[in-house]
């Protein structure tokens, strides 16, 4: 979808939502994008990756299980080695790339496992989430890329907002460690919707040991709002209370509640040091939601801000503030 059809489209929700239609609109917005795909549709006609000469070490299939409205799913995971590869900035300065393409690639005992959460409606093959994956790879990290329920690769209906995700990443680590590739420690790297599973499933799972959380957002409803207002300009005049209903709606599709989706809350439940990382122009997720989670996080966490980035261009690719704190902070927090 274009972005000027999703302006009108997000204005015909915000009109929708003030008029009381919340249904409607809740089951478009929890609707995952395979929702209409059969399993032999998704596994025949598979996603290429948007970086064609990335390597991936191991591909998986990895089934979870009924969670809250969700039925059981199969989620795609690739699994990058770490690598003896050296990289170069790319030439548009939003991604990397060989610096010797002629090189062969070996593989190295990794570090540590780096897992990267994909956002709202996102896939893992998308050229951000792979030039993070070989840009780790190549500092020497196992990295493990999964595309949420029904996204990507994998089947599925809906999307959980943190909380079905969590669950069903702490499935995949279950899968991956039985079968020796996760490497302690283990770090979680994600942003938006991705930012909010990692921070949900540091709260439940004690083999997390640190976690870099980009843009992530306070509440579902509070994200519902900032995303409206960016799009629209006009959702702040929308009724109080609107946007709890709206949300309250999209979680009860979900099989969830709206509390579940608190990651303020979940970040008081952390025990391990996180890196919160917010663009100070971001609409989207504005400063302020990252700087409340910052004071739910445990000790030993950061709030590392970026001039000038939004919530877009934070997304976009690899770009160097974020990128050499990234590593400065997986230096620190992976060392043996």
């Amino acid at each position: 979808m274009s972005r000027t059809r999703f302006r009108f489209a997000l204005i015909a929700s915000v009109m929708l939502a003030s008029c009381g239609c919340t249904s409607f609109v809740a089951e478009k917005v929890a609707l995952a994008p395979n929702a209409d795909r059969t399993e032999a549709d998704i596994l025949g006609r598979p996603y290429l990756p948007d970086v064609p000469d990335i390597v991936i070490d191991h591909a998986l299939r990895v089934p979870v299980a009924e969670s809250h409205n969700a039925g059981p799913a199969e989620l795609a995971v690739w699994v990058i080695e770490a690598s003896d590869e050296r990289l170069e900035p790319s030439d548009d300065g939003l991604g990397l790339r060989l610096a010797n393409p002629e090189q062969a690639r070996n593989t190295v005992e990794p570090r540590g496992t780096v897992v990267l959460l994909h956002g709202f409606k996102h896939r893992k093959t998308k050229r951000v989430y792979l030039e993070w994956a070989r840009l780790l790879s190549a500092e020497g990290y196992r990295c493990v890329l999964i595309d949420n329920r029904g996204h990507g690769d994998s089947t599925g209906q809906l999307v959980g907002f943190g909380v079905i995700e969590s669950r069903d990443t702490m499935q995949v680590l279950d899968t991956i460690e039985a079968q020796g590739l996760l490497q302690k420690p283990v770090a979680l790297l994600g942003g938006s919707l991705g930012a909010a599973t990692a921070i949900q499933l540091a709260a439940q799972d004690g083999r997390i040991d640190n976690v870099i959380a980009v843009a992530p957002y306070a509440r579902l409803d509070s994200v519902m709002e900032s995303f409206a207002e960016a799009y629209t300009g006009f959702a702040k005049a929308v009724p109080g209370g609107v946007w709890e209903n709206y949300a309250q709606a999209v979680c009860e599709r979900a099989g969830i509640t709206l509390e579940q989706t608190d990651n303020i809350a979940a970040m008081a439940r952390v025990k391990v040091p996180v890196l919160l990382i917010a663009g100070e122009a971001d609409q989207r997720v504005p400063l302020k939601q990252v700087q409340a989670l910052y004071t739910a996080a445990p000790p030993g966490s950061e709030l590392f801000t970026v001039a000038g980035e939004s919530h877009n261009s934070l997304g976009k690719g690899v770009i160097a503030p974020v990128r050499d704190k990234t590593l400065a902070w997986l230096g620190q927090e992976m060392a043996d």
